[in-house]
């Protein structure tokens, strides 16, 4: 049985890593096709996204495209998009700093944006970040103040 299950677990393992080759290629295809608009930002995140837990720096590769170019396009959505999810690479190779520079910056630019979503999970991240630098106070209190956010978002 256990033999078995080994067996089956190598098989799904496999179809999930061939699955997410194949969305990758498919994007980087579209990518080649792609103008240098809000359409291409959209690309670099999908891609970045498709990386960003197993090559968190290949992920930062296409978010620094898709910052860069969103400045270029005047995206400030994409532009926010970026920086939130760049900084999530940090956190996953333990790079406290970097991540909290990012999450800061993506922070000034949701409330920008004036979008209450944006600034919650923005006020989660920062608040992320100073826990793991062990600043317990200020994680607390920017963890706190985008909970009250949250939960009027529902």
């Amino acid at each position: 049985m256990r033999l078995f299950l080994s067996i089956m677990l190598l098989v799904f393992s496999a179809k999930v890593v061939a699955q997410k080759q194949r969305t990758i290629d498919s994007l980087l295809t579209e990518l080649k096709k792609a103008k240098a608009d809000t359409s291409k930002v959209k690309l670099y995140i999908d891609i970045a996204n498709e990386y960003e837990n197993n090559e968190p720096e290949t992920a930062r590769q296409y978010y620094r495209k898709a910052i860069i170019l969103s400045e270029k396009v005047n995206d400030r959505n994409g532009y926010y998009k970026s920086l939130s999810r760049i900084g999530n690479t940090f956190l996953i190779q333990g790079m406290q700093d970097s991540m909290l520079y990012f999450s800061e910056r993506a922070l000034i630019v949701a409330r920008e944006l004036n979008d209450s979503l944006s600034i919650g999970i923005s006020l989660f991240n920062v608040g992320i970040a100073y826990r793991e630098k062990s600043d317990f106070d200020k994680a607390i209190t920017f963890c706190l103040e985008g909970r009250v956010i949250m939960e009027k978002k529902g």
